[in-house]
């Protein structure tokens, strides 16, 4: 747990059009869970994945400027390319990459 609230205390937020506490940061953090029942010996393994992305913003919405802008626009070319992982893996494709070509 140490962890977490590490990653918590570190996490980006500010301010724009939108939201008054917009998340500007990603967060994912993948947790291993093992059980085993003490009478059978039976074990049972869990992941799960953990995602707090940083939302996606309509720049003529939320009427960012200068670093806020800039951060804006990194914010949602790593979304984008995020969503690209995201479907490779979902078509099962051998190998995904976050660069896009475009």
């Amino acid at each position: 747990m140490t962890l977490v609230r590490t990653a918590i205390a570190r996490r980006a937020t500010g301010a724009t059009g939108s939201n008054e506490e917009s998340s500007r940061s990603h967060l994912i953090i993948q947790v291993h869970v093992l059980s085993e029942d003490t009478r059978t010996g039976d074990e049972s393994r869990v992941q799960l994945d953990l995602v707090d992305l940083a939302g996606s913003e309509k720049i003529s919405k939320t009427g960012a400027t200068g670093d806020r802008l800039e951060e804006a626009k990194s914010i949602n070319s790593s979304l984008y390319a995020l969503t690209g992982c995201i479907d490779a893996i979902t078509k099962q494709v051998g190998s995904s990459t976050s660069r896009s070509s475009s």
